[in-house]
């Protein structure tokens, strides 16, 4: 295997999770899992590859670029099926949580 292949495969990670969004978007959750299990394969393969194929730095820009693609659609996902977080997060402090805090928003 070679480092074509390799970012190939992670393009397709980056596409997939694209379409789980644009599922998620439209509340079809059963294509979101079938899309998940997937990229899961493609994932795996990956990791594998990873392993033993060197990447130069501009191809690594490019993994990295397809990494941050995958990373911000997967955060949409996550507001998507888990809309409370939203409330959850307005409770919260903007500069962070201090110990005891959460004891305190409970009284």
């Amino acid at each position: 295997m070679n480092a074509d292949h390799l970012l190939g495969r992670c393009e397709e990670i980056a596409n997939i999770s694209a379409w789980m969004l644009a599922a998620a978007r439209d509340g079809n959750w059963k294509e979101v899992d079938s899309l998940k299990m997937r990229a899961g394969i493609a994932i795996n393969e990956v990791r594998e590859l990873s392993s033993v194929v060197t990447l130069s730095a501009d191809e690594r820009k490019r993994k990295l670029a397809s990494i941050q693609q995958i990373l911000a659609n997967d955060g949409q996902i996550q507001e998507l099926s888990q809309p409370w977080l939203k409330r959850v997060a307005r409770w919260l402090p903007a500069g962070g949580v201090s110990p005891g805090s959460f004891e305190k928003m409970l009284r």
